[in-house]
């Protein structure tokens, strides 16, 4: 029987998340911090949830129009099952697989692999790229205010930049004599269809404009939750920072997250004299916000097994029409 590895990333990620929460606890009033999440008027919750929902929306539709252009045709609201079982998957069971989960489920119904692989990681890769576009014209709005800010804003530039020629340059890496080595993965890799040619693609640049929306959309739902808590800031303020936090809560060195994106609350907010208190209860409603729509995304999850094992139950042995109805589904699902 084969012993299973241990999780040492997992340890270190727990490790920072709870190191991270444990010392910006020790800096604020945990019970103040507590009553004013409870005290946020449901108007505000409502709304940052469904932002939260856009901003899901808007990313199957990008995650879609990048399917369409690699010849993948599916329904809008299929891929929007996708997406928020993946959201479930990725902040209430923080295992950090919801992209797995939904790469694993629609190559399962439409087959594909690859394909459905480079859509999911274009989708990834146009996100990250517009949000560093964000942080770096934020930033730009910040560092006349914050001068020693200026570093990060280059550091910024660099990322971008380095991050949008990343693309045409892929297929060129894979390439490489260091790829031989590992013949698995080249095997894998040239598979794949040739990420540099979506350069020549309208879809790509579709997808990036509306990759664009999404982190106005969170700058704007943390605008209404800063108002809820009583952070009375402008909404250039939010601009300036929000952007910056999201960036840095990707990092992969934490739990979802958790830990990282109360530190860059607290230390951004620390910049505009906001107390610790109110930034980190800031910080904690967006994740309430985010987990209120993986319920939804974990609740469709069980509903969709429940009736699959409904179906499976009653089927006669010899019956196609779960195939049929997968087919339909993908031939004329080009419209949402």
């Amino acid at each position: 029987m084969e012993k299973k590895r241990f999780n040492y990333e997992g340890l270190f990620r727990a490790a920072i998340t709870i190191g991270l929460l444990v010392l910006l606890f020790t800096r604020i009033s945990v019970k103040d911090m507590i009553v004013t999440v409870i005290n946020v008027q449901w108007p505000d919750m409502a709304a940052a949830i469904l932002l939260t929902l856009i901003a899901a929306g808007l990313n199957t539709w990008k995650w879609q129009i990048l399917l369409g252009g690699l010849d993948i045709k599916i329904s809008y609201h299929r891929l929007f099952y996708l997406f928020l079982v993946g959201f479930f998957f990725n902040n209430l069971l923080l295992s950090g697989t919801g992209d797995l989960q939904r790469i694993y489920a629609l190559s399962k119904k439409i087959g594909h692999t690859q394909k459905v692989l480079t859509s999911v990681l274009l989708e990834r890769w146009t996100g990250a790229v517009c949000l560093l576009l964000w942080v770096c014209i934020s930033l730009a709005f910040a560092v006349p205010v914050f001068p020693n800010l200026g570093w990060l804003l280059g550091t910024c530039i660099v990322l971008f930049i380095s991050g949008f020629l990343f693309l045409p340059l892929l297929d060129r890496l894979v390439k490489l004599k260091f790829f031989s080595r590992f013949s698995g993965l080249k095997k894998f890799l040239d598979q794949m269809p040739e990420t540099s040619g979506f350069y020549k693609r309208p879809a790509l640049w579709y997808a990036l404009g509306i990759a664009l929306i999404a982190p106005f959309i969170m700058i704007l739902l943390h605008y209404i939750l800063g108002r809820g808590v009583g952070i009375k800031l402008p909404f250039i303020d939010y601009l300036r920072f929000i952007p910056t936090i999201m960036a840095i809560s990707y990092l992969p060195i934490s739990v979802n997250g958790l830990g990282v994106q109360e530190s860059g609350f607290y230390i951004f907010f620390t910049l505009m004299n906001i107390k610790g208190t109110e930034s980190l209860s800031l910080s904690i409603l967006s994740h309430l916000a985010k987990i209120a729509v993986a319920v939804l995304g974990g609740l469709l999850f069980f509903v969709e097994g429940f009736k699959n094992g409904s179906r499976k139950t009653k089927a006669l042995p010899g019956d196609a029409d779960g195939i049929s109805n997968s087919e339909n589904e993908v031939n004329n699902g080009s419209e949402p």
